[in-house]
Formats: structure tokens, sequence, C-alpha cells
């Protein structure tokens, strides 16, 4: 975020209705397969208030992308405009860094105190196209998709009155021991069952133990 500094004394924070920097939020990122990776060899040179003097940097490797957010409702001023950070470390010969103690920052989290330790990374500018959101379906929608020919009718279920169990039981035969499984068949099974809809082999005989008691 856009943060004053100062070696001697607590600055002020940067404004954010006239200073004209964004916010930035950062990820991690990694380059994707298949696709063309860093040159070896890449070096830069940068100067900054630290340094005094050009010192050169060999760049490593790209470690984050940050992109402008919308912070505290404080608004986007470029949102074209992201930071690709590179990984860096002095070239071969370079002076060390000097460490640089109690400096003063001040920004929107407030102020604090900071030593530098050394360089790791620097950002450079890295506009381009803005993502297009994608649009998100209503509920009604999403079932207008899901339902492309209309809402579904209903079955109307069956009003039929099953037989009388009486009418189309076997007849039993006296002095002969019934089998449970045999004699009950009628009621799930044959051209006008008494109950429909019972699947082939739902109903193990095997593990049938009661009896149906009939007059």
């Amino acid at each position: 975020m856009p943060t004053a500094a100062d070696p001697a004394a607590v600055p002020a924070p940067p404004n954010p209705a006239i200073d004209p920097l964004d916010h930035y939020k950062c990820y991690r990122v990694a380059i994707a397969k298949k696709t063309a990776k860093l040159p070896k060899g890449l070096r830069t040179t940068l100067t900054d208030p630290f340094t005094g003097a050009a010192k050169a940097f060999d760049v490593r490797a790209l470690k984050h992308l940050c992109v402008p957010v919308d912070e505290a409702g404080a608004g986007i001023k470029n949102a074209a405009l992201a930071l690709a950070c590179y990984t860096v470390s002095p070239t071969k010969g370079q002076p060390k860094h000097v460490a640089q103690h109690g400096l003063e920052l001040n920004n929107h989290f407030g102020p604090l105190v900071i030593d530098t330790v050394k360089e790791s990374e620097v950002c450079v500018a890295a506009e381009g196209p803005l993502p297009t959101p994608t649009p998100r379906a209503s509920v009604t929608q999403a079932i207008a998709s899901a339902t492309p020919h209309g809402p579904a009718t209903p079955t109307p279920l069956s009003t039929t009155i099953p037989p009388d169990p009486a009418t189309v039981a076997p007849p039993v035969t006296r002095g002969v021991v019934s089998v449970p499984a045999v004699e009950t068949m009628f009621l799930y099974t044959g051209s006008d069952p008494i109950q429909t809809g019972v699947a082939p082999d739902t109903i193990d005989p095997k593990r049938l133990r009661s009896c149906v008691a009939r007059s």
C-alpha cells in the first residue's frame, strides 16, 4: 500500500484523495507449464535512496503478481496497472547491502519503525488486459437451464383399487405343510398383483420367516 518513509521522523501517511498510487494485493505465482521461462543471465541495474549508486542484480524468478485493489472504499485509480515482482540477488562483485536502521514508516495501518536486511525482490510495472468477470446465473436461470423443455409434468398416480386378496389367493391344501415364500407370491407377482412396483428378486424366499394368515 502507499507508504511514506523518513529516516529521522514519523512522516504523515499518504492522503488517498490526492495520492496517485493504488493499494495492491499480491499473489504468489509460478510460470505456467509448457510456456516460456525467464531467459538465463537476466540482469538489471537499480538505484535507490539506500544505495546512492547504480547496482547490478541478477533476476532469478517471478515470485508475486500484485494487482490494485479497492481498500476501505478508497477506489482504484489505475485498474490495468499491475506489479510483477521478481526475486533478485546482487551480481557477483557488487557491494553488499548496508543495513538501514530506524526507518520511520507511516501508512493506512499506522506508523512503524523498521530496519532493512537485504535486497530480495524488484517489482516492475506490468500492464495487461483487465479480466472479464464471469456472470453468475440467478437461481431462476439455473432452474431454467436444467429444464430446457419447461417444468416436468407430474405423473398421475394410479387410483385403481387392487383386487381382494381372498379372491386371488391360491387354495390351501389341507394336510400339506405350506411354504410361506410360495404361498404369498401372489401378493406381488402376476398380471394383477396386490402390491405393485416390487422389483424382481426384492424379496428373498430364503429369508422369509413369517406367514400370512388367511381365513
